[in-house]
This record gives C-alpha cells, sequence and structure tokens, in this order.
C-alpha cells in the first residue's frame, strides 16, 4: 500500500490492519459513507471511523479471503 499516496500510517497488529485513506478529516468524515458504500459494493465489509480503515477478521480467515479484503481497500485507496 506504500505505492498509493492516499493511503496513511498503514499498521498491523495480528490480524488486525489499519490505515488512513485521504487527508485526516476527523471520527465524523464524510469520507466515512463512501468508503462504506465502495467496500460493500465489492463484497467486503470494513470499519470505517473517520477516513481511517480497520478491517479485523476473525482468525479462522482464510487467505483468499484476506487477500480480496486487501484489493478492496487498494480499490478504495485510488
Amino acid at each position: 500500500l506504500e505505492v498509493y499516496p492516499r493511503v496513511e500510517h498503514p499498521r498491523v497488529r495480528g490480524t488486525i490492519f489499519a490505515c488512513e485513506i485521504g487527508a485526516a478529516e476527523g471520527y465524523l468524515s464524510p469520507t466515512r459513507e463512501v468508503l462504506c458504500e465502495r467496500s460493500i459494493a465489492s463484497g467486503v465489509l470494513i470499519r470505517p471511523l473517520g477516513n481511517t480503515v480497520y478491517l479485523m477478521p476473525p482468525y479462522c480467515v482464510g487467505d483468499e479471503e484476506l487477500e480480496r479484503m486487501y484489493t478492496v481497500v487498494r480499490e478504495l485507496a485510488r
């Protein structure tokens, strides 16, 4: 995700991933609605807090499912 200029502060702890997409706008950022709509349309449920995207998959998630989530985050970052 480092190649996407809109992605800021990517971080990972175990299976939890978070990053900001676009400029920091705060918790109630209108970017949240856009991120929700686009991710759901792509078949992935994310947890955006403002312009911060969180992925919190269960421990039993498979590689294919993880790759699908990462693909959607890359699409959101464009």
